[in-house]
């Protein structure tokens, strides 16, 4: 990996760190204030809408695989989070995610259900995958 793709995977792993252990304020740190979600119910934009989607969902996101070139970090991950009436409380799944990062922080965050929507989306043809530290 190279020194910007490592920095922008270490950002991401201090995410998804917060994210784990419901660290709202370390998470929010890491974003950029104006920072863009993009998911299954459309585009976003804010920090607060992370806030309440963390503290709404009760979301954990465990990475399987990285992807990274340059400033664009993809993770294949198990995604966990709180749905009201299901059976066990609780949903999981796997869903890939694409990391935007600029000047130290997460400026983008996209949900994808598959690794060629991912990477398609990310407007790279192709990110390796790395294997981080």
């Amino acid at each position: 990996m190279t020194p910007q793709e490592k920095q922008a995977v270490s950002l991401v792993q201090q995410w998804h760190t917060a994210l784990n252990i419901g660290d709202v304020a370390s998470l929010v740190a890491l974003l950029d204030t104006r920072v863009q979600l993009v998911g299954p119910r459309g585009t976003a934009e804010g920090v607060h809408l992370v806030k309440e989607w963390v503290e709404r969902a009760k979301v954990k996101l465990l990475p399987q695989r990285y992807f990274a070139l340059g400033d664009t970090v993809l993770i294949e991950e198990v995604g966990e989070w709180y749905t009201p009436g299901a059976e066990s409380g609780t949903e999981s799944q796997v869903v890939f995610t694409v990391f935007s990062v600029h000047n130290g922080s997460i400026v983008s965050i996209q949900r994808h259900p598959d690794l060629e929507t991912a990477q398609a989306a990310s407007g790279v043809a192709f990110i390796p995958e790395v294997h981080p530290e």
